[in-house]
């Protein structure tokens, strides 16, 4: 069997992919608080719409 052994730096090279970006790790962002506050605000109020709960869970303290 024949071995093509080739460096990171040589094959992000030809790939047009920068080291940093081989290497880059995604973080899980845990979104489940702000689902239950979605999901508790339109249980009280059905008939807002996106602006209103946006809005309101800015005023919650979410970002």
């Amino acid at each position: 069997m024949i071995d093509f052994s080739i460096n990171i730096t040589q094959a992000c090279k030809v790939l047009h992919l920068s080291k940093s970006s081989y290497y880059y790790k995604r973080k899980i962002k845990d979104d489940s608080e702000i689902i239950d506050a979605i999901n508790k605000l339109v249980d009280k109020h059905p008939r807002n719409g996106f602006w209103l709960l946006f809005n309101r869970l800015r005023k919650l303290g979410f970002e």
